[in-house]
């Protein structure tokens, strides 16, 4: 089968990590794989795609000073991407995040060629502008399906076009037992506002003095990254508390630590909380909404904790250092769970929605 994806930029990000790891998997199992990015072909790439994967850029990415700019600019967009879906001729096109997928439906009107669109994360905590908001009711019901990640994302899109529920892919990372582990805590994700990475950093410094022995590392890179370091400076943590920036592959990160720990409180679908999880280690995380309590659920596979609560976050990380044999209990039971959403069972979900969309191109069956 012919997959042409479509994506504004292949930076660092959630969404990004998993399109890499969705078109790999598909020219690993033999389809034919077009990944074209809005952005221009100096952006470079974050992570690595498979030689298989075809590369387009349009080099059109550049902001508009106002709505009618915006409209051109958009315009302009739909334009190209147009020509390059009848010069590719894919089977089936998948397109990524608001902005992109409404280009993308607008390009392909009338093509006749299948286009499903995904949203990345719960619609009605990541609020859009209104425009967008419209322009997403009035373009998503030509969408062939609109793939989402939680329920809530699937009630929200119902009304209005054709949902379905696709998880992410979890890929297996190492595993170490709790006794080869390191004694320290981990928090991964970008470095803005809504992952609370403040929250974690209170929450450690209440808790220093009682297990002196104990680390913290924070795992990613954006715009709030001095603020935190200085937040670390002023609770007098700096010197157990690493910062280490953007990692390509945050697997290794997750071999050594022992307590992986989530303030986020906007998510879609929680990829650091799930590759800390397969890679055998116990997670706390915040409830943002029932997307969350999806795929961890509290004192069985992980602990579940009230958002924006650094006392909280505190007590559970106390509760866990003292407790080595709870950390164990979750983190087998957190491994376990994660089987739901390997790479090959995610990979076939995808292949039959393509199957369901472009019949007269079957997916063969896959070897046992």
């Amino acid at each position: 089968m012919r997959i042409l994806v479509v994506l504004h930029a292949l930076k660092l990000g959630g969404t990004e990590r998993v399109v890499s790891l969705l078109v790999n998997g598909w020219a690993e199992r033999g389809h034919g794989v077009d990944l074209v990015q809005i952005q221009a072909a100096d952006s470079g790439a974050f992570y690595e795609l498979h030689s298989g994967v075809h590369r387009h850029f349009l080099g059109m990415a550049r902001p508009s000073r106002n709505a009618v700019e915006a409209a051109v600019e958009n315009g302009r967009r739909i334009l190209a991407l147009r020509r390059l879906f009848k010069r590719r001729d894919p089977d089936v096109i998948v397109s990524f995040l608001t902005e992109t997928n409404v280009v993308s439906l607008l390009a392909g009107l009338g093509l006749k060629k299948p286009v499903v669109v995904s949203e990345r994360t719960d619609p009605q905590k990541a609020a859009k502008p209104a425009a967008w908001r419209v322009a997403r009711r009035l373009v998503y019901p030509y969408a062939a399906r609109v793939v989402v990640l939680s329920r809530s994302a699937e009630s929200f899109f119902g009304g209005f076009s054709q949902p379905e529920i696709v998880p992410n892919p979890v890929p297996v990372v190492p595993s170490s037992t709790q006794s080869e582990r390191l004694h320290t805590i981990i928090g991964v994700g970008r470095l803005v506002a809504s992952k609370k990475f403040d929250i974690l950093l209170r929450a450690y410094a209440a808790i220093r003095s009682e297990h002196p022995g104990w680390q913290l590392r924070i795992v990613g890179e954006g715009p709030e990254r001095q603020s935190l370091e200085a937040e670390a400076r002023r609770l007098g943590i700096s010197d157990t508390v690493t910062f280490t920036g953007s990692v390509t592959h945050p697997g290794n990160e997750f071999e050594e630590a022992s307590i992986f720990v989530s303030c986020s409180i906007l998510e879609g679908f929680p990829m650091a909380v799930c590759e800390a999880m397969a890679a055998g280690l116990p997670v706390i995380v915040a409830r943002y909404g029932d997307s969350i309590t999806e795929i961890v659920r509290d004192g069985e596979n992980g602990l579940v904790i009230p958002a924006d609560n650094a006392g909280a976050v505190a007590t559970t990380l106390d509760r866990l250092i003292r407790n080595e044999s709870l950390r164990q209990e979750l983190a087998r039971n957190g491994q376990r769970s994660m089987d739901l959403y390997s790479p090959d069972r995610i990979l076939e979900r995808w292949e039959r929605l393509f199957e369901a969309l472009v019949p007269q191109h079957p997916v063969p069956p896959r070897p046992a």
